[in-house]
């Protein structure tokens, strides 16, 4: 009984890749196949081990044909598993590996794509692309809206959808300094809703034992509620980047304690809400994903940049100084190269703004958003500059933007400029009438700044305002009006 031979495959000690026995061949033809075969002790030409008591002769015609038919088979079915389910390293492009950078800029002198989105990942912030300056722009393009190109776009399904009837989780960041903390009960108060979320900061030059007397007027109103989150204090200094890291330090630890609001809104102890948290929460649940901010005219942004950037303005707290030297922005007699070599439009609204999930999201963790961040270290007021410049320059969230951040703050009254900081609302006449309680009737904003007193018979009047149904409906048609109009009112810059 002669034995199997395996014609393997694969490696030569296996046996289940066995195709076809060997037959009993004749003496003739051994001693044929032992003159023009190979040593007893060679291998097969498909891996088969030969044995010494046996030689091979030339398989016939049907078994040629049957092992020519299996190996084609066999080769197919690889090819159709590569193209299949391709291999990591093959179909690598320049394109692939951006997405996975979570990064793409565009260069200087590509036009950019307004509606180009990346679908790489699950990420809710498609691709950090840097657009060009408006200036460059319209030389390379022509006259090309931002009007015109939205009309064919889209933020995304999950942000453009018009949802009316729905409210909005609200996050809100109270940035309270040593001069606005006995405003801070009755403003929580005035905002607090339990499915919203808030994040204190009380700045490291307030006394702890003012602290802990306004802490115990708010656990006095509010318990202990799981959605007041009081941050860590850290030193801020007046019109520094300090002031901008704390308000980003407010949004990171906002997105981690809470996963479900969707809008942001920073204010300060000297802010008073002309609408009720209700309101305010269904008014922006109608649409989500967007970028409330009150920009200044386009005409004004390049001396801005030129005020508050041109020379090196020095914030004590990057030190990580535990107590103020001069409390003040130090200015040094150096030439900030930025303001000169940029490729970015440094864009100037009011630091106080509503902002989407999806937008604090990429300030706290996007690529561009933390090489922007050093761009604007070392400038004055950089709050002012960061946030509207980070969603101006980028593809994607400039689509997003809402020219007004739903404010009233007098700059202007009766001709006259009130300087540095705008006019207290609460302000009186020699009468002792509110000098802008008119503006206040009229108004169809969210909150107004500044107040000088934490407590008044003008924020009785407001409250007792913010419930009527005349107030809501004004205030609704206007911020459909504002939102409709966006790509508008950015041309309009």
């Amino acid at each position: 009984m002669p034995r199997r031979h395996s014609l393997a495959l694969g490696s030569p000690a296996s046996s289940s890749s066995s195709i076809a026995s060997t037959p009993r061949i004749s003496s003739s033809e051994a001693r044929s196949h032992t003159q023009s075969s190979p040593s007893s002790s060679s291998r097969s030409i498909l891996g088969g081990k030969a044995y010494p008591n046996e030689r091979h002769r030339a398989p016939s015609r049907p078994m040629r044909l049957w092992m020519s038919m299996l190996f084609g088979t066999f080769v197919l079915f690889q090819l159709a598993t590569v193209f299949a389910a391709p291999s990591p390293l093959i179909g690598i492009t320049a394109s692939t590996i951006a997405a996975q950078a979570n990064v793409s800029y565009l260069p200087r002198n590509t036009k950019s794509s307004i509606g180009l989105e990346s679908r790489h990942d699950n990420s809710t912030v498609s691709r950090n692309v840097l657009l060009l300056p408006e200036r460059q722009r319209a030389s390379q393009e022509g006259d090309t809206t931002l009007e015109d190109t939205n009309q064919k776009s889209t933020v995304g399904t999950e942000t453009q959808t018009s949802l009316t009837g729905r409210e909005a989780n609200i996050a809100y960041f109270l940035q309270v300094s040593e001069s606005t903390l006995l405003h801070l009960p009755r403003l929580l108060d005035s905002i607090y809703h339990p499915r919203n979320t808030y994040a204190i900061h009380f700045d490291l030059k307030v006394p702890r034992d003012d602290i802990q007397k306004v802490s115990q007027q708010i656990r006095t109103k509010t318990g202990n509620a799981g959605n007041i989150h009081i941050m860590p204090s850290e030193l801020i200094t007046y019109r520094g980047v300090s002031m901008l890291l704390n308000t980003i330090n407010a949004m990171r630890l906002l997105l981690d304690e809470d996963e479900t609001w969707d809008y942001f809104i920073n204010i300060s102890g000297s802010d008073y809400p002309l609408l009720g948290a209700e309101t305010q929460r269904r008014l922006l649940g109608r649409e989500l994903g967007l970028n409330y901010f009150t920009f200044a005219p386009r005409s004004k942004w390049d001396q801005m940049a030129e005020n508050r950037m041109a020379e090196i303005w020095f914030d004590e707290s990057l030190s990580f100084r535990q107590n103020a030297a001069s409390g003040e922005l130090q200015k040094l007699a150096i030439r900030n190269p930025l303001v000169d070599t940029r490729q970015f439009d440094i864009t100037h609204a009011e630091a106080w703004m509503i902002s989407s999930r999806e937008f604090c999201d990429f300030v706290v963790k996007g690529d561009m958003a933390r090489k922007m961040l050093v761009a604007f270290s070392y400038a004055a007021d950089s709050s002012e500059h960061y946030f509207a410049s980070l969603a101006w320059n980028h593809e994607k969230f400039r689509k997003t933007i809402v020219t007004h951040s739903m404010r009233m703050v007098v700059w202007n009254h009766e001709g006259k400029a009130s300087g540095q900081h705008p006019y207290y609302i609460d302000e009186r006449k020699t009468n002792d009438e509110y000098r802008f309680k008119d503006l206040i009737d009229t108004s169809v904003l969210f909150f107004a700044r500044k107040f000088k007193d934490p407590d008044s018979d003008l924020m009785n009047y407001i409250d007792e305002r913010a419930k009527r149904n005349s107030t809501i409906t004004a205030a609704e048609n206007h911020l459909v009006s504002k939102v409709g109009a966006r790509f508008v009112r950015l041309r309009e810059l």
